[in-house]
């Protein structure tokens, strides 16, 4: 299966994002494996997927999908303001982003943060970060989220993981827009 890397660097206050997906834009991937290694210096925020709604009333929100097997992030900002997944409005009124990572079988997530942050931080008017497993008898999905689940403002968050013996890790859950949904297998949820 083809392997997609995206390695961006955000200098002088400008955001970073592996995805970003504003005001209409609809983006999709399709791998293998995806791997997104971003970081910013100065004031800029780093994302590894950004979807939210900024530029009119009369248009719909960002999206941004992956549909891969395996998805890695690894994230970094100077000014403590990195993403794994962040989903919002731009402004109150506007129609919040969705993000979705998801596969065709076993799914394998790994958001990692290498300063301060939130690896899925859905906000303003309802933004949708969702990642999607769909494991069966004999397979596992394996969900890592550093930094953790943050929602607020009627943002939601989800992590759902098919019939297999899934593994799911959360460095955190704040907010009450926040759903972890494991299927028929036998599954291990480790939030710390």
């Amino acid at each position: 299966a083809e392997r997609v890397v995206f390695t961006v660097e955000g200098r002088n206050q400008t955001h970073a994002a592996g995805m970003w997906a504003n005001t209409d834009a609809k983006n999709r991937i399709e791998a293998g494996e995806v791997e997104f290694n971003v970081s910013s210096t100065g004031a800029g925020a780093a994302n590894g997927m950004y979807a939210g709604t900024y530029e009119s009333y009369d248009k719909g929100p960002g999206t941004n999908t992956i549909t891969a097997g395996k998805v890695s992030m690894v994230v970094e900002s100077d000014s403590s303001t990195a993403y794994g997944m962040k989903a919002e409005s731009g402004a109150s009124g506007l129609s919040a982003g969705t993000n979705t990572i998801t596969s065709e079988g076993a799914l394998e997530v790994d958001i990692q943060l290498l300063s301060s942050g939130v690896g899925m931080w859905a906000t303003n008017d309802g933004g949708y970060n969702k990642i999607i497993g769909n494991s069966s008898a004999g397979t596992s999905d394996k969900i890592n989220v550093g930094g953790g689940m943050y929602t607020d403002s009627q943002g939601k968050n989800l992590i759902q993981t098919g019939s297999g013996n899934d593994v799911v890790s959360i460095q955190g859950i704040q907010g009450a827009g926040n759903t972890v949904s494991t299927g028929a297998g036998d599954d291990a949820i480790t939030i710390n």
